[in-house]
């Protein structure tokens, strides 16, 4: 019976001390992402051209600041800037190569299943982003560089895993799916970030 007991407490204790590390304190905090993203789609290429090669992942950095209203729902306004997507393509002739980057803000709510599953937490917002597309298009004896830049709203949804460090310091894995980047529904990211946040 007292062994019983024992094994009881000793088993409230160890869910008591989870639910404390992944405990999500109120306040601002701030944090810096580092991930990779895997774009859905490059450029239109122009009529009779196919694609030679093209960048599978691109390397992203991401700002963020945001404020927890609560042990479960907490607002997030980041800044995301990505590497430069390549893509090159041929009629047989002519060659073609592209170089495509975004940036941006974005806008989520974020909440944490502090009680269900304490360490995990889905998010789901708006976005706003700039993609820049430059080209070189390269023929016998000629040489053309163009640059198309387009602006649009977006929205973006993810899940994650949030682990306690320190007090202050927590450490972050997510998954964020973006749409509709420069205001192209057509093109997506899917973004698998790490990182660090510090809470004031």
């Amino acid at each position: 019976m007292y062994k019983q007991g024992g094994m009881l407490l000793a088993s409230m204790l160890l869910a008591t001390m989870a639910m404390a590390q992944n405990k999500v304190d109120t306040g601002i905090y701030a944090g810096l992402d580092g991930a990779y993203a895997t774009p859905s789609n490059g450029t239109n290429l122009p009529p009779g051209f196919h694609t030679t090669s093209h960048s599978t992942a691109v390397g992203v950095w991401r700002l963020l600041l945001g404020y927890q209203f609560n042990n479960n729902l907490g607002v997030e306004l980041a800044y995301l800037r990505t590497g430069d997507f390549r893509q090159s393509a041929s009629n047989g002739v002519v060659n073609y190569n592209a170089r495509i980057s975004a940036k941006g803000e974005d806008l989520a709510l974020v909440y944490r299943f502090s009680e269900l599953a304490p360490a995990w937490f889905i998010k789901a917002g708006v976005s706003r982003t700039e993609l820049t597309t430059a080209v070189q298009t390269v023929a016998p004896g000629r040489t053309a560089m163009t640059s198309l830049v387009s602006n649009g709203t977006g929205y973006l949804a993810g899940l994650g895993y949030h682990r306690n460090i320190t007090e202050a310091v927590a450490a972050q894995l997510a998954y964020t799916r973006y749409v509709g980047i420069g205001g192209q529904n057509n093109i997506k990211l899917n973004v698998f970030s790490a990182g660090l946040i510090y809470r004031f």
